[in-house]
């Protein structure tokens, strides 16, 4: 989950770093790692939630303004290293 955090401290979508703690949007974080946890996503379907959870949570236009192609961009990051963490047992038969 780390990486996510950084994934997404780095991007900054309501551009409230440095200002705010660092655990600002752990929140947010914590519901893309639920979805993530609970679905098989490809970058469009977790760009879409992301962007969701992002309006819900921040609803205020002049806080976080929908950009779908930054939330694909981030997705594509998150679920490189959300992959790249799976780890597949295979045992011998």
């Amino acid at each position: 989950m780390d990486s996510i955090i950084k994934i997404i401290n780095a991007w900054d979508p309501a551009d409230l770093l440095p200002m705010a703690p660092s655990d600002e949007y752990m929140l947010e974080i914590n519901e893309i790692v639920g979805f993530l946890e609970d679905n098989a996503a490809d970058i469009e379907t977790l760009a879409r939630k992301i962007d969701d959870i992002f309006l819900s949570d921040f609803n205020d236009e002049s806080i976080y303004k929908s950009r779908i192609s930054e939330c694909r961009a981030v997705a594509n990051q998150i679920l490189k290293e959300w992959q790249g963490n799976c780890v597949i047992e295979t045992r011998d038969v």
